[in-house]
């Protein structure tokens, strides 16, 4: 169709190079940009138009996608000299992706230019759901602006909720966060305490599935692929402190954090009792 808009993605790695797939499957030109020659080979090859910046990406796009790891680079690919601000049109919308600080996200939406709307909206689930089109969105903003932006969402989330303004998001994100490193390191202790009696923790594990100690987290556990839980839980007490909120549970969890490593719940799962 004539009338769909131009999306754009400044940061196609793994994540983003999955949803620009579906975008385009659901008929939209897509244009990209990464740092990464190796993300821009593949994005090129799979029939993403690869730009030389954000700004160029911002050009020739009405939504822009940033998914990019840190607060820092998002606010390097959004407000750098060569950033998504710099080549931004009037009416497009910038939607940020990445698990970010609320008040990054305030930041970005302050600093954009008069005409350009800002949308919160971090997923959930991993790469699996991610390469299946069903990631789950949880986005703050204008209801307005998610409303534009929504047909293009929707090509690679089953869900999209709507969770409040700018910010609000993030702070689900952050939530969601707590409960899945939190569930990851309870079901690594347990298991290991049934290992440690000598039964099979992948059999406990599987019981659980059937109990109500049951969890995506405890049923995800052999690939979950933690990648960013010390930022995570940073994050969180960053955000809680700001809150006024006690959370000595989570606060534990922060502490732990470096032991959620793919490695170890392979140990556990497969190695020797």
């Amino acid at each position: 169709m004539a009338d769909k808009p131009a999306v754009g993605f400044v940061g196609i790695g793994r994540m983003g190079l999955a949803k620009a797939k579906h975008v385009m499957g659901a008929g939209y030109s897509v244009t990209g940009f990464d740092i990464s020659g190796d993300a821009m080979s593949a994005a090129g090859d799979a029939g993403v138009a690869t730009v030389s910046s954000a700004a160029e990406t911002a050009k020739a796009s009405d939504i822009i996608i940033v998914i990019v790891p840190s607060d820092e680079d998002v606010m390097t690919a959004c407000e750098g000299t060569d950033g998504v601000f710099a080549g931004a049109k009037p009416g497009s919308i910038v939607v940020l992706c990445s698990s970010l600080k609320p008040e990054t996200i305030q930041a970005m939406a302050d600093s954009a230019p008069k005409g350009m709307d800002v949308l919160d909206c971090p997923s959930t689930r991993g790469t699996d759901a991610v390469d299946a089109g069903n990631l789950a969105l949880l986005v703050g903003g204008d209801a307005d602006v998610l409303a534009r932006a929504r047909p293009v969402l929707e090509t690679f989330s089953e869900v999209i909720h709507h969770v409040g303004p700018l910010g609000a998001g993030q702070v689900a994100k952050t939530v969601n966060n707590i409960l899945l490193w939190c569930n990851m390191r309870t079901s690594m202790e347990v298991l290991r305490m049934a290992k440690d009696l000598g039964l099979d923790p992948e059999a406990m594990r599987q019981a659980m599935f059937d109990c109500s100690g049951d969890s995506w987290a405890l049923r995800r556990l052999p690939k979950i692929q933690p990648s960013w839980p010390v930022k995570d839980m940073k994050n969180a007490m960053a955000l809680a402190d700001r809150a006024g909120t006690d959370i000595p549970m989570t606060a534990l969890m922060a502490d732990l954090a470096e032991t959620l490593t793919q490695q170890a719940v392979n140990d556990l799962l497969n190695g020797e009792r």
